[in-house]
């Protein structure tokens, strides 16, 4: 079954832009005999994505950053990751770098033993809590990396 492409008239195309000015998604936009998907690709290629953000918006996100105010509890009517994204790029947030924790050589030395000679695998070492701090996954990771096999 062949799809018929249907051009945008021009009196759609106004539409379209008169209700993106009234501050309508895309989502909320509906068309007589358009798909969403063919309303929102026409949205953006009209450059209607974007609602900008008004003075008012940046003072209150500065100030509510500054407060140390969750980016869900602040002040606006974007989502919190709208609020957060904007906040990064006024260089106001800086997001948190998780240390990854380094394996020692005493410690990569045990877990070649208990796996090789003990039979322990990645879950079993994580349960019986031979590696405080560590995940199942860097276990496991480290089992990978060091190419270590069980010889039971």
């Amino acid at each position: 079954m062949k799809k018929t492409v249907k051009n945008w008239q021009p009196e759609e195309i106004r539409e379209l832009k008169a209700k993106a000015r009234k501050g309508f998604s895309h989502t909320d936009i509906y068309l007589n005999g358009r798909s969403r998907f063919s309303i929102r690709y026409k949205f953006y290629d009209l450059g209607c994505y974007s609602i900008l953000w008004s003075k008012k918006e940046i003072r209150w996100l500065k100030e509510d950053v500054k407060k140390g105010i969750p980016f869900d509890k602040m002040r606006g009517k974007r989502t919190p990751i709208a609020k957060r994204n904007k906040a990064i790029r006024l260089g106001i947030y800086k997001t948190k770098k998780k240390k990854m924790k380094s394996w020692r050589i005493d410690e990569i030395k045990l877990l070649r033993h208990l796996v090789t000679y003990a039979g322990y695998t990645a879950r079993s070492l994580v349960r019986n809590q031979w590696f405080p701090g560590r995940t199942l996954d860097s276990i496991a990771q480290q089992i990978s990396r060091q190419k270590i096999k069980s010889r039971h």
